[in-house]
């Protein structure tokens, strides 16, 4: 039986991009949804500025960003 192509490959493959790429964006947005928004186009929207704030407490990412 043929499996269904994951989303992250399938995406992968359209924009030209590693699959890696494609988690690591999707696993960003999972974890600070509408901070992103926020953030973009900041020195903080770049990826290990957005890694950090992901990692951070969300009372204290709210600090900084």
């Amino acid at each position: 039986m043929n499996e269904p192509e994951r989303f992250t490959a399938s995406t992968a493959k359209s924009t030209g991009r590693s699959e890696r790429s494609i988690q690591r964006d999707a696993e960003r947005g999972e974890k600070l949804g509408d901070t992103l928004q926020r953030i973009a186009g900041t020195s903080l929207d770049k990826g290990v500025e957005i890694d950090a704030l992901a990692a951070l407490p969300p009372q204290e990412r709210e600090e900084i960003v």
